[in-house]
C-alpha cells in the first residue's frame, strides 16, 4: 500500500470517533450480560452450596459471613470480605473454593467442580455484579398489585389512530397519526421525506441486508407510478435474500451456532438444517405464530394431509430447544438436565414472552409479578421433553432422522447391492486364494526341485522369496530343526512327495511333513497378500470386480439426514426447586402450566399424557395473551428503526422501560394478529409510513434531490436545516419520538456482504452447510470463512471462537439470546478496512469491475462507483477529488499503476461512514 493510501485510511480513524458515545450503550449491554450471568450460574451456586452455613436461613451463622445479599457479600464476616470487585486474586472467596489453602476450605464436604469455580472466578474478575438489594435471601416477590396494573399485562384493546398525520404526507398513514399526535404534544414536527435513492438503500438494506443493485435503482427512478415504492418493497420481500437477511434477524434470538461451546466445544453438524428452515419460513411468509408453534412442537402437531418432508420440517424447527450451549461434562446429570431447562425457559421467555422468567428459578422473581411456582410449571413442560439424545460422562444432544421412506427403501436397496457385489469379490478371491493352495501341492516336487536346482525351469513359477528361503534352509549343515529336516528327505527321495501328498489328502494335518509345509507358519503357507501370486487373467477379473463394486458404493443415494430435534419424554410435575437446587425440593410437585399474570383466564391443567408444549405454543399465541405479539412487533420495529418503541425488547416487564408510544404498539400488536401474524404485511406496513421515509439528522444542507429522484413533489423533498435539528435535538435529543429516521450502521454480516455484493464477488447459492465437520467431533479450527464468498448467514458459527471479522463489527453473541446488538464504533474497525484481506480483495475486484464495465471514461466509472457503493451518483467536487487522489500515486509502471490507483480508490470507498451506514 502507498504511503499516500496510508495517510488517507488513518485519516479515517478519527471519523469514526463520532459514534463514541455509543460506547456506553455497550456497557450498558455487557451490564445487562453480567447480570444474566449472575442470576443463571452464580445465584444458584451460592444457594445450593453456600447458604446452608451463610444466609439468614442458617442454623447457625458461620463466621459471621452472609453470602445471601450483596450486603453481606461486601461487607464480609469475622475476617475481611470475601470478594474484591475485579480481582479474583484477591478474593477470599476464590481462595476458599480452590482448596489451595488447607486453612481455608470452602465448601467444607467437598470441593466444588472446575466448572463452578471458574464461573465464580469469571463472575468477581467481571466486577462481582449483584442484583440483591436486600439483606434477606427470602422470595421477594413484587406486589401483585403492582402486577396487575403493569401495561405490559393489561390485554390488547381496540384502538383507533389519531385524526391527524400531522404534516407527514398528504396520505394519511395509521402510522404517522400515531407519530404525529406525540410530536406535536412536544412543539415538534416531522422531517421531510427523503429521496429515492435514500429509500432504494435504505429499503433494500432493511428488507434483504444487501446494498441496491444499479438496475433496481434504475428501475425505481424511472418508475413514474404513485405506488413505485411500494412495488419496490414487494420486489424486496418476493427476493429469496429477503429470508436470508430476516432469517439471520431471528437466529440472533435463537442464539445460533454450529458448535456447542461450554465445557465440551463439540461439533453440531446439523445444526444449519434449523438455519435453513428459518431461511424458507421467512421466504415463505409463514404466518409468525405457526413460526412460534412449530419451533416448540412441531413434532407434535397433526400431520394429516402433510408430505414426509413437511413433517420433517416440523421436527426441524424443534432446533430451538437443542440448540443452545450445554455443560455436556456436567457429572451431575440431574443438574445438567435442570440447567438445560433453565437455559430453554430463559430463550423462550424473553423471546416471545420480553420476561426474566429464569429470575424465578431460585426464588419468586424480585421485581415481576412471578412466583417460583410459575417457573416450575413452565419448566415441568421442558422436563417432560426429551432434549439430550444419553447422559453419557460426556452427554450428547438430540438428532431426529429426517429421511423419508421412498430413500429408506433406496439406500435398503443400495446396501443389498453393495453387500452382493462384496460378496462377489470376497467369492472371487477366496477362489483365487483356493486355486493358489492347489497348485502349490500339486506342483510341490517341481518347487522343491527349483529350488535345490537353480537351473531347473520350475524356477520361474515359484516366488522368488520362497525359493531363496529354501535354498537357505537345505544349505550344508542346516539346522536340525523340522523344516529342514523334511525338505532334505523330500528332495533326497522323490518318492516320498507323491507318498505324502496322497496320504496328506486323506488325514490332513495328522504329520510332522504336513506341518512343516502347510500350517500356518509353514513354507507354502498362504502369505498375507497372495494376490501378487494369481495368475495375470485371475488379477485382472478380481481388480475389475473390486471396481464395479466401488462404483455400487460410490454411486449409491446420500446417507440418512438427521436435524437437531426434540422429543416427547416421560410426562413429569416438578416441585419447587428451594434455592434452585435439585437437591433440595418442596414437597408438592406443581402442575405444568404457564405464567398466571399473563393468563387472562387462568390456566387448565395440561394433559397428564403430554408434556404441554402444544398448549404453551397455543397459550403464547392465543389473541387473550397480551405479551407474545407486542413483543414480536417491537422486535421488528427495532429492525427497522434501530430501538424499538419498547427499548428493553427481552423485558417488559416491571424494571424494562416503558414504551414511547403505547397506543402504536397497542394497534401493531392487535394489526398483526388480525392480518394472521403476517410478517411481510408488518414490513410493508412500516415501510409505507412517512415516519419510515423521512430524511435522517445527518441530511443537514447539501444539494437538493432532483424531482424525478423524489417520491413526493418537489416542494416537499427537502432536507433537514440546522436550525430544525438543532430546536429537535434539544426536545428530544435520543429520537424517541422519531422527528427523523435514525442513522444506523450496518450489522456485522451486511458490511461483510456489501464489500462482496458490490465488488461482484458474493456467491449467492443459498443453503447447505460450508464445513465437512464431523458431527459430535470436538470442534476444528474455522479454515472457511476467511476464504469463501458466500452469503455470512451461511457461514459457520463456533461458540467461543466466533469469525473475527464479526466480532469486529458487534456480531451477537451466540451463547445467548440477543434481541439488540449495540453497535460500538472503534479505533480497530477503521483498521479493519486498512488492513483486512477482505477488504483489500473486494476493492482489487472492484476496481477491476469497474475497469471492465467503463474502459475509457473516468468520470463514467468514478459515477459508477458511488452508485454502487453509495447508491448515490457524486458530486462534482467528489468527481474532481477521486481524479485527483488517482493522478497523485507514484507511477513507475503506467498499466499497473493505474490498476492499483482504482484499487487504492475502491478501498477508500468502502472505508467511508456512508458505506456502512444506512441513512
Amino acid at each position: 500500500m502507498s504511503p499516500h493510501l496510508s495517510r488517507c485510511l488513518r485519516g479515517l480513524l478519527g471519523a469514526f470517533a463520532i459514534g463514541a458515545g455509543s460506547v456506553s450503550a455497550k456497557a450498558a449491554a455487557a451490564d445487562e450480560a453480567r447480570l444474566a450471568f449472575f442470576e443463571q450460574r452464580i445465584r444458584p451456586v451460592l444457594a445450593e452450596h453456600c447458604y446452608e452455613c451463610h444466609s439468614t436461613q442458617s442454623k447457625k451463622l458461620k463466621g459471621g459471613l452472609r453470602l445471601d445479599s450483596k450486603g453481606g457479600v461486601l461487607r464480609g464476616g469475622d475476617t475481611k470480605a470475601p470478594v474484591v470487585p475485579g480481582d479474583a486474586g484477591r478474593s477470599l472467596l476464590i481462595e476458599a473454593v480452590g482448596y489451595a489453602n488447607p486453612n481455608l476450605q470452602m465448601p467444607p464436604k467437598a470441593r466444588l467442580p472446575d466448572a463452578l469455580i471458574a464461573d465464580l472466578t469469571q463472575w468477581v474478575n467481571d466486577g462481582a455484579i449483584d442484583p440483591r438489594d436486600g439483606e434477606s435471601a427470602g422470595s421477594p416477590t413484587a406486589p401483585a398489585a403492582t402486577g396487575r396494573v403493569h401495561w405490559a399485562f393489561q390485554p390488547i384493546r381496540n384502538g383507533e389512530p389519531p385524526k391527524e398525520a400531522g404534516g407527514f404526507s398528504r396520505r394519511v398513514h395509521p402510522i404517522d397519526q400515531f407519530i404525529a399526535t406525540k410530536l406535536k404534544e412536544h412543539d415538534l414536527a416531522p422531517a421531510p421525506m427523503a429521496d429515492r435513492r435514500t429509500l432504494i438503500r435504505r429499503a433494500a438494506y432493511d428488507l434483504n441486508g444487501l446494498p441496491p443493485t444499479t438496475e433496481q435503482i434504475a428501475a425505481f427512478l424511472n418508475d413514474p407510478a404513485k405506488d413505485a415504492f411500494e412495488r419496490v418493497i414487494d420486489r424486496l420481500l418476493a427476493s429469496p435474500r429477503y429470508g436470508e437477511r430476516w432469517g439471520r434477524w431471528w437466529l440472533d434470538v435463537a442464539r445460533y451456532a454450529d458448535s456447542n461451546g461450554q465445557d465440551e466445544n463439540k461439533v453440531m453438524a446439523n445444526a444449519w438444517r434449523y438455519r435453513d428452515w428459518v431461511i424458507r419460513s421467512f421466504n415463505a411468509n409463514q404466518s409468525f405464530d405457526a413460526f412460534i408453534t412449530e419451533q416448540l412442537a412441531g413434532d407434535l402437531l397433526p400431520t394429516n394431509g402433510l408430505s414426509e418432508q413437511a413433517v420433517f420440517d416440523r421436527w426441524t424447527a424443534t432446533g430451538l430447544l437443542v440448540i443452545g450451549p450445554k455443560m455436556l461434562a456436567e457429572q451431575d446429570k440431574p443438574k445438567l438436565v435442570m440447567d438445560l431447562v433453565d437455559e430453554q425457559i430463559d430463550v423462550v421467555s424473553r423471546a416471545f414472552l420480553g420476561l426474566t422468567v429464569g429470575c424465578a428459578r431460585c426464588h419468586d422473581h424480585k421485581f415481576d409479578p412471578i412466583p417460583a411456582r410459575d417457573y416450575y410449571a413452565l419448566a415441568g413442560i421442558f422436563r417432560s421433553t426429551k432434549t439430550m439424545a444419553n447422559l453419557s460422562f460426556v452427554s450428547k444432544f438430540n438428532e431426529r432422522r429426517i429421511t423419508g421412506a421412498s430413500q429408506l427403501a433406496a439406500l435398503e436397496a443400495h446396501d443389498k447391492a453393495a453387500a452382493a457385489k462384496s460378496n462377489e469379490v470376497f467369492r472371487a478371491i477366496q477362489n483365487a486364494d483356493q486355486a493358489l493352495r492347489a497348485d502349490w501341492r500339486t506342483h510341490l516336487g517341481k518347487y522343491l526341485t527349483a529350488a535345490s536346482s537353480p537351473a531347473s525351469s520350475a524356477q520361474s513359477s515359484l516366488p522368488t522369496n520362497l525359493v531363496t528361503r529354501l535354498r537357505g534352509l537345505m544349505a550344508p549343515d542346516p539346522s536340525t530343526n523340522l523344516v529342514s529336516r523334511t525338505l532334505r528327505r523330500l528332495v533326497s527321495e522323490p518318492a516320498a512327495i507323491a507318498t505324502f501328498l496322497e496320504h496328506d489328502g486323506n488325514q490332513t494335518g495328522a504329520t510332522e511333513t504336513h506341518d512343516a509345509l502347510f500350517a500356518p507358519g509353514g513354507v507354502f503357507a498362504l502369505p498375507k497378500d497372495p494376490r501378487p501370486y494369481y495368475p495375470a487373467a485371475t488379477r485382472e477379473a478380481i481388480v475389475a470386480l473390486e471396481r464395479a463394486c466401488d462404483a455400487v458404493k460410490t454411486n449409491g443415494p446420500p446417507p440418512p439426514a438427521f436435524a437437531l430435534a426434540v422429543e416427547e419424554d416421560k410426562p413429569v410435575d416438578l416441585p419447587v426447586h428451594i434455592r434452585g437446587s435439585h437437591l433440595n425440593l418442596a414437597k408438592d410437585p406443581v402442575p405444568r402450566g404457564f405464567i398466571q399474570i399473563a393468563s387472562k383466564k387462568g390456566s387448565s391443567p395440561l394433559p397428564a399424557h403430554g408434556s404441554g408444549r402444544v398448549e404453551l405454543a397455543r397459550w403464547l399465541t392465543s389473541p387473550d395473551n397480551p405479551l407474545t405479539a407486542r413483543v414480536i412487533v417491537n422486535r421488528i420495529w427495532q429492525a427497522h428503526f434501530g430501538e424499538g418503541l419498547v427499548r428493553t425488547p427481552d423485558n417488559f416487564g416491571i424494571r424494562g422501560e416503558t414504551p414511547s408510544h403505547p397506543e402504536l404498539l397497542n394497534w401493531l400488536a392487535l394489526e398483526f394478529m388480525r392480518s394472521g401474524w403476517d410478517v411481510k404485511q408488518l414490513h410493508r406496513l412500516i415501510l409505507t409510513s412517512g415516519t419510515w421515509r423521512q430524511v435522517g439528522s445527518g441530511d443537514a444542507g447539501g444539494d437538493q434531490p432532483s424531482a424525478a429522484e423524489s417520491p413526493l413533489p418537489k416542494n416537499d423533498a427537502r432536507r433537514l436545516n440546522a436550525a430544525s435539528i438543532a430546536q429537535a435535538s434539544k426536545a428530544d435529543p435520543d429520537n424517541r419520538l422519531l422527528w427523523h429516521f435514525p442513522r444506523q450502521r450496518l450489522e456485522a454480516e451486511m458490511i461483510r456482504d456489501a464489500l462482496l455484493a458490490v465488488s461482484g464477488r458474493l456467491d449467492a447459492t443459498a443453503g447447505g452447510s460450508l464445513v465437512a465437520w464431523k458431527n459430535d467431533e470436538y470442534t476444528p479450527t474455522d479454515t472457511v470463512s476467511a476464504s469463501s464468498v458466500r452469503r455470512s448467514v451461511y457461514l459457520p458459527v463456533v461458540r467461543d471462537r466466533v469469525f473475527d471479522v464479526f466480532t469486529i463489527f458487534d456480531f451477537a453473541n451466540p451463547s445467548v439470546g440477543t434481541s439488540k446488538r449495540i453497535p460500538t464504533v472503534v479505533s480497530h474497525q477503521a483498521l479493519f478496512f486498512l488492513n483486512s484481506p477482505l477488504v483489500k480483495e473486494s476493492a482489487g475486484a472492484f476496481a477491476q469491475e469497474l475497469r471492465t464495465a467503463v474502459p475509457d471514461n473516468a468520470e463514467a466509472r468514478i459515477r459508477l462507483a458511488y452508485e454502487r457503493a453509495f447508491g448515490r451518483l457524486p458530486t462534482a467536487t467528489e468527481t474532481r477529488r477521486a481524479g485527483q487522489f488517482m493522478a497523485s500515486l507514484p507511477r513507475k509502471e503506467p498499466a499497473k499503476a493505474d490498476e492499483a490507483a482504482w484499487a487504492a480508490w475502491c478501498q477508500m470507498l468502502f472505508a467511508a461512514n456512508e458505506f456502512i451506514y444506512r441513512e
